[in-house]
C-alpha cells in the first residue's frame, strides 16, 4: 500500500498486489467530497446476474494485458502520433514519465526503510 498526499492535502491510497485470486482485478476508485469516480474492470460481456442466494455474478477478468487494453494502448499510440505530427509535445510526456519513477523510487525505499519519503 502506498499513501500520497500533495501540497494541497489531498490523499490519495494505492493498494497493489502482483496477485488476486479472481484473476486481474484493475479498477480506479476515487471518492470526493462531491461524488465518487469509478473505474471498474473490462469484462468479455456486461452482464450480470442477480438470485436470491448471492447478490451479483459477472463474467471473469479478462486474463491477458492485450485483451485488457488493446483499446487503450491504441488510443494512447494514436494521441502520441497525432501530437507529433502536429509538432505538439505529447502529452504525458517525459517530465510525467519521470515524475512516476520518482513515486515508484520512493515507494520501494519507503517499503525497505519503512519510512515517509518525500518528493519535491
Amino acid at each position: 500500500m502506498i499513501l500520497l498526499r500533495n501540497a494541497a492535502g489531498v490523499v490519495a491510497t494505492i493498494i497493489n498486489s502482483r496477485h488476486c485470486a479472481p484473476g486481474y482485478d484493475q479498477r480506479l476508485e476515487v471518492f470526493g467530497a462531491d461524488g465518487v469516480l469509478n473505474a471498474d474492470n473490462v469484462r468479455a460481456t456486461t452482464v450480470q446476474v442477480a438470485k436470491k442466494e448471492f447478490s451479483a455474478s459477472k463474467e471473469p477478468y479478462l486474463n491477458f494485458f492485450l485483451e485488457r487494453y488493446t483499446q487503450a494502448y491504441t488510443n494512447e499510440l494514436n494521441t502520441f502520433l497525432t501530437a507529433i505530427s502536429k509538432g505538439e509535445t505529447p502529452t504525458p510526456g517525459i517530465s510525467d514519465g519521470i515524475k512516476a519513477l520518482q513515486i515508484a523510487e520512493a515507494a520501494e525505499e519507503s517499503a525497505k526503510t519503512g519510512k515517509s519519503i518525500k518528493l519535491s
